[in-house]
């Protein structure tokens, strides 16, 4: 796994500080620049628009009675009883 980009690092850091302010100013954590620039700005519209359009799919299922957590609870196969050994 590698660490995140600088840009989406300052992206991520942006919205902390604008959700969180409380922990982060006890945190100390500052971004390099308190605005985006016009490249982090345009990542971090994609990055809406790709969550927006993921929650209208899961609406979208969720309309049509195909929920995941039951679908993927009815896929699973029963998970065998536990027994605890004997010692005689």
């Amino acid at each position: 796994v590698a660490p995140p980009r600088h840009d989406w690092f300052q992206i991520y850091m942006w919205l902390f500080q604008r959700y969180k302010p409380d922990v982060a100013e006890t945190n100390d954590l500052k971004p390099d620049r308190a605005d985006l620039n016009a490249q982090q700005q345009e990542l971090l519209t994609g990055l809406r628009r790709w969550v927006f359009k993921r929650q209208m799919e899961h609406l979208k299922q969720r309309r049509k009675g195909e929920h995941e957590p039951a679908a993927t609870a009815a896929a699973k196969p029963a998970e065998p009883e536990i027994v605890q050994a004997k010692l005689f």
